[in-house]
C-alpha cells in the first residue's frame, strides 16, 4: 500500500521535455485513451520513470517495439522486466488527495486483453499541469503493480461510466486501480 510520503515527485525540467519530444512523432493513435492527443504526457511519464529507475540502479531502456505493450525494459539482476508506464495529466495535484481517492487506468475491453499484453509491471504517474501557464509542473511517480496483481484487483470502467478519480466520463473501456493499492518503487 502506497502512502503519500512514498510518492516520488520529479520536476519536469527543460531536459525532460527535450527527451520526451525525442521519443517520436505524436500522431493520432487509435490505441491511445485520448486518441493520441496526450502522447507528450505519456512520453514525459516514460522519461521520468526511466530516469528514476536508473537512479535506483536498474539499467533501463526504452522499448523498441511498435506494439505499445510496454514502454521500458528494466534489468534487475539477470531478469528483464517489461514496464508499461501509465500517465494521467492532472490539474489537481495535492499528493494526499491523489493517494487517497485517485485511480490509474489501463485501457482494455477485457481482462484477457490485459493478460495478453507483453508486460510484467505497470507504473503509474500523475503529471501536474497548469492550464493557465500551459506548463508541466511536476511528475508524481505514484507507484507500481505487477500485471498479475493488477488483473486480480482492477475495477472495470466501460465507455460512458463516470470516473470519480478525475470527474470524467470514460471515453474508452478500461480497468482502474486506486493509487493507494500500489507498491512503492524501490
Amino acid at each position: 500500500m502506497i502512502r503519500a510520503e512514498d510518492v516520488v515527485a520529479v520536476p519536469v525540467l527543460p531536459s525532460t521535455m527535450k527527451a520526451a519530444n525525442k521519443l517520436g512523432t505524436f500522431a493520432p493513435n487509435a490505441k491511445s485513451y485520448m486518441g493520441g492527443d496526450r502522447q507528450l504526457d505519456g512520453a514525459i511519464g516514460e522519461v521520468v520513470v526511466k530516469q528514476y529507475l536508473e537512479e535506483l540502479g536498474y539499467p533501463t531502456v526504452f522499448s523498441a517495439t511498435e506494439d505499445y505493450d510496454c514502454d521500458l525494459i528494466m534489468t534487475s539482476g539477470e531478469r528483464k522486466i517489461r514496464v508499461d508506464v501509465k500517465t494521467k495529466r492532472r490539474d489537481t495535484w495535492h499528493v494526499h488527495q491523489m493517494v487517497s481517492s485517485f485511480e490509474g487506468s489501463v485501457q482494455a475491453s477485457s481482462l484477457q486483453e490485459i493478460a495478453d499484453k507483453n508486460v510484467d509491471v505497470y507504473i503509474f504517474v500523475n503529471l501536474a499541469y497548469d492550464k493557465e501557464s500551459n506548463d508541466y509542473e511536476c511528475a508524481y511517480i505514484m507507484g507500481g503493480m505487477s500485471k498479475t496483481r493488477f488483473l486480480e484487483r482492477a475495477i472495470q470502467k466501460r465507455v460512458g461510466d463516470h470516473d470519480p478519480s478525475n470527474d470524467l466520463t470514460s471515453i474508452a473501456d478500461n480497468f482502474n486501480i486506486f493509487y493507494r493499492e500500489l507498491n512503492q518503487i524501490t
